[in-house]
């Protein structure tokens, strides 16, 4: 019970400072504590629902908030169903395998992301990209119960969406995007209502501690600091699926 509140307390780090991480965070250390792949994705989605409304509330009140931005990101909504509805017809190994190579993956970008200049939200133009970008992190955020930040916040700021513009506007979108995928999950039985209550009492804390962070350590460097850890986190993972 404390692991799963310390988890989340975690995984709500990244959400406040990044809009991103927590799933990355959250879904690989209950799956390594015992908890079934599927059951650990339903669980930290249901969890998001809170800790996203939370964290978006926060950033908002911060002036970090694009209402076209979040609003180009709801046809994650699309994307999630999908991902979710497609997750249950993978094998237990092989969910777990996925799931170490992605966050290997994630870390990588999150450590080396090359800001371009595409997207501009003080003057609203490339939102067409956002819409895709929503579609395709939701899949993923729905296949694999993590991704909507180091796919989709990521590629927004390499488009060159501002981090902190990126952060507030994604997590309201976010809401309603691991909320339905988060009832996919309930529907097929894939939710640990105890396990999800706990994440979200570490996860709202955290969520304020990341918000706080932000203003003291620089964006750029707390990047780094998750990169390293999801990226750790997915080789072990990785390691335990395939010994």
């Amino acid at each position: 019970m404390i692991g799963n509140v310390i988890t989340g307390l975690l995984a709500g780090i990244a959400l406040g400072a990044f809009g991103s991480g927590s799933g990355a965070i959250a879904v690989p250390l209950l799956i390594l504590s015992g908890v079934d792949p599927m059951e650990a994705k339903g669980s930290v989605l249901t969890s998001e629902v809170v800790t996203s409304t939370a964290g978006g509330i926060v950033h908002k009140s911060r002036g970090n908030f694009k209402k076209e931005l979040s609003t180009s990101l709801l046809f994650g909504i699309i994307g999630a169903f999908l991902g979710a509805y497609l997750a249950g017809y993978v094998p237990v190994k092989s969910s777990k395998i996925i799931i170490g190579i992605y966050e290997i993956f994630a870390g990588i970008v999150l450590l080396a992301v090359i800001p371009r200049n595409i997207i501009d939200v003080d003057h609203n133009r490339g939102y067409h990209y956002a819409i895709f970008i929503g579609l395709l992190a939701g899949f993923v955020k729905g296949f694999l119960g993590t991704g909507w930040g180091p796919v989709g916040v990521t590629l927004l700021i390499i488009l060159g969406a501002l981090p902190k513009k990126v952060v507030g506007s994604s997590l309201f979108a976010r809401v309603l995007i691991s909320g339905t995928a988060a009832l996919t999950y309930l529907i097929t039985g894939h939710v640990l209502f105890s396990v999800a209550a706990m994440l979200c009492l570490g996860g709202l804390l955290g969520v304020l501690i990341g918000a706080r962070l932000v203003t003291f350590i620089g964006e750029s460097q707390l990047r780094k600091i998750i990169g390293a850890f999801v990226l750790l986190l997915g080789v072990y993972v990785l390691y335990k699926a395939l010994g």
